[in-house]
């Protein structure tokens, strides 16, 4: 993390602060044997805060048979975690929001945090999640460090948000490649400091990344992060595409039945657009839950086509997978549709433009006894440890980087010869040989492949998945090198 730019964000004056009255809540309710009385007489103060509390009580969000006419009465009626959730969510809106500002996307801001809570709190409700107050302010919160960034680097930061086009999917990306930091991190530091419950902490700082989550509050994390994919199919010009990722990730991660999450999404979008006029939160209009899925239904057959990971052996075959977005949801580098694209146009260019290029395929070996060990969650920590890696390394030489599968990646290096090539293939595998920051038991392995084209190779290889092929082979015979570097070199030729 860049530690001058932190110091510069904590120094920052114009921060937003936790209200007092959130502050007094939270201290109140993390005593189990807190008595409801004491906590709604903070609320109660403030009455401001309290007719807001109870203005959405009474809403058709919570469906109460009689009205409520007091927080005392509220509580005994809601229990103390709906509340306490309204009452800290609405004082960090007041603290958060300034939508006098005219330069930072408020209202895109809001509409993802109101949506990914909405979305939050039905899914644990769903599953009988006890912590669904919980899920629902760690939505609402999830990109506080957007704001903190922004207040502190103003229209430096406005540059980072232009280069993502819009797409939130890739901002981290490019906080990382301009700033060495990214939201969530500055996020989670600025929650520590009010304070705040590792329950709260922890989904701002992994909403991201959630699969890398600690296990204590996995949970809560993926409640928000399947928020987040509610978020997307709804905002989505088209939806189909994250519908889709949401489909997977509700099935892998909680078991859930595309019939379930489509039972949810008009309930989603009914308490996103009620929530945001309880807030007086402006956050554009939403697309009814009917229309997205209707959409979806004439596109049956795209979503029955389920990802299926390719083996080491079929890497040319996997180019053509996972297409509909250009960037791996859990590292953050390209995904096989995205590299098909940066691959040709750099082999059409090599070729055009005589000059060295160079790739290499990249393959973890042991992740099946991890998982097996350890479980999935080892797994992707793995993963994410590699690509962390293959960015520190190669990023500054321009390079591309991508996951073509599960347990494997590439990397493209125009302009690199091939024994520069080399020399850094060898430095990356001897770090990974050695950099395990989880410790994990079971052992892993990593194997490198790297073909150069030049000017003469150029001549003999016939295309950009015959290049990519003569890599992944190479890869192949470097796993039977039992040397721990496990890399193997050749210039492209006819394949």
């Amino acid at each position: 993390m860049n530690q001058q730019l932190l110091e510069q964000i904590l120094a920052c004056p114009t921060l937003p602060t936790l209200p007092t009255v959130a502050v007094r809540i939270l201290q109140l309710t993390a005593d189990t044997d807190v008595a409801i009385g004491d906590v709604a007489e903070v609320i109660e103060k403030d009455q401001g805060l309290s007719a807001k509390v109870l203005r959405t009580v009474n809403s058709p969000l919570y469906g109460l048979r009689q009205r409520c006419g007091s927080i005392p009465r509220a509580m005994v009626m809601m229990g103390l975690g709906p509340v306490k959730s309204l009452a800290v969510g609405f004082s960090l809106v007041s603290a958060v929001n300034d939508d006098s500002d005219p330069r930072f996307d408020y209202v895109g801001y809001w509409r993802r945090g109101l949506v990914t809570a909405a979305s939050a709190r039905i899914v644990a409700e769903e599953l009988g999640i006890k912590e669904a107050d919980e899920a629902f302010l760690g939505g609402l919160l999830q990109d506080v460090g957007m704001i903190a960034l922004y207040r502190t680097l103003g229209a430096d930061y406005l540059r980072v948000l232009e280069t993502t086009g819009g797409d939130h999917r890739q901002l981290v990306k490019h906080e990382l490649a301009a700033l060495d930091t990214q939201h969530p991190d500055i996020g989670a530091l600025l929650a520590q400091r009010w304070r705040l419950p590792d329950e709260l902490v922890l989904p701002i700082k992994y909403h991201e990344r959630p699969t890398a989550a600690p296990k204590s509050c996995c949970a809560i994390i993926r409640c928000v992060a399947l928020g987040n994919l509610f978020h997307d199919t709804i905002t989505d010009a088209d939806a189909v595409p994250a519908l889709r990722r949401l489909y997977q990730r509700a099935r892998e991660w909680f078991r859930l039945e595309p019939s379930r999450v489509d039972a949810m999404l008009p309930r989603v979008t009914e308490t996103a657009a009620e929530l945001s006029r309880l807030l007086r939160l402006e956050t554009g209009d939403l697309p009814s839950a009917e229309a997205i899925l209707r959409e979806a239904d004439s596109r049956l057959a795209e979503l029955a086509v389920e990802h299926t990971p390719c083996d080491d052996d079929a890497a040319s075959s996997s180019l053509h997978s996972n297409a509909e977005h250009d960037f791996d949801p859990l590292t953050g580098v390209q995904c096989p549709g995205g590299f098909a694209r940066s691959l040709h146009d750099a082999y059409e260019h090599a070729v055009r433009h005589p000059g060295p290029l160079s790739l290499l395929r990249v393959g973890i070996a042991g992740l099946d006894a991890l998982a097996r060990g350890e479980g999935s969650i080892a797994v992707d920590e793995a993963v994410l440890n590699v690509a962390a890696v293959l960015r520190r390394e190669f990023a500054h030489l321009g390079a591309t980087i991508a996951r073509l599968e599960p347990g494997g990646f590439a990397v493209l290096l125009p302009g690199t010869p091939r024994l520069a090539a080399l020399r850094a293939a060898e430095s990356v595998a001897a770090l990974l040989a050695s950099n395990d920051p989880n410790g994990h038991r079971q052992p892993l392995s990593v194997a490198i492949g790297i073909a150069t084209l030049d000017d003469r190779s150029a001549r003999s290889i016939g295309s950009p998945r015959a290049f990519l092929g003569v890599a992944t082979e190479e890869m192949e015979n470097a796993r039977a090198i039992p040397d721990a570097s496990r890399v193997r070199s050749s210039e492209a030729r006819a394949a």
